[in-house]
């Protein structure tokens, strides 16, 4: 991505109005940026590297890549309790049901995080949304979803709300990458869809896979129907 095409993601027909959307840009920017390099610094604290090796790959010290990467992200005791990703602020109304249906399923599959395979189903359990009909379009339903998801052991004690896996932490994230490539300044369903190809390997991938659909499909249709909607 470079200037130009940030350029054009900036919408309105006053100089004011192209710079209010342009401040808007860059706060997804900025949302998109903390994500990536929170992203790498929990791979590196899982890989089992200190503080002081992360804040010298940062070029900061070891203190300040601690606050900022534990301060401002919340803890697994916060997520376990229901708080939230801030990329939800931007999520439309179908996406925030997918979401919530995603944790249903999970709940109703006796699992005890929401994983990429809950947020596919989450999806298709919103028939109106874009990437509900962009999936029934290209020939993949709920019940064969369900089919391959395997279930979990019976008695499973749920929390008030699930946490998210770490591959469902990666697409909610990618959501706000595929809205900007689309110059779109919201996250929708298609968004969510678009990045589930970004985790390869899980069982919502393998089934898409399966199913013979790519991202390159689901990309052009996508494009396709909100053009259509707009």
């Amino acid at each position: 991505m470079n200037l130009d095409d940030l350029i054009q993601q900036v919408r309105g027909e006053a100089p004011l109005d192209r710079l209010s959307s342009a401040m808007t840009v860059k706060a997804d920017l900025d949302d998109l940026a903390d994500s990536l390099i929170g992203h790498f610094v929990d791979q590196a604290r899982r890989a089992g590297h200190s503080w002081s090796e992360i804040g010298a790959a940062m070029g900061v010290s070891k203190q300040a890549a601690q606050q900022r990467h534990t301060s401002e992200r919340p803890s697994r005791r916060d997520r376990e309790r229901g708080h939230r990703l801030p990329v939800f602020t931007r999520f439309t109304g179908r996406a925030r049901a997918a979401v919530r249906e995603a944790d249903d399923a999970a709940r109703r599959l006796q699992h005890d995080e929401i994983a990429a395979e809950h947020l596919l189903l989450g999806i298709l359990a919103v028939p109106q949304s874009i990437g509900a009909q962009v999936l029934t379009g290209m020939g993949v339903d709920r019940d064969s979803l369900l089919g391959a998801v395997p279930r979990g052991a019976a008695g499973v004690e749920h929390r008030r709300r699930l946490p998210f896996a770490p591959s469902a932490r990666s697409i909610i994230e990618g959501a706000l990458a595929e809205a900007l490539q689309l110059g779109h300044n919201y996250i929708g369903t298609e968004h969510l869809l678009l990045a589930v190809f970004r985790e390869t390997g899980t069982v919502a991938s393998k089934h898409l896979d399966a199913a013979g659909v790519t991202r390159a499909r689901v990309l052009t249709d996508v494009i396709q129907r909100v053009k259509a909607a707009s």
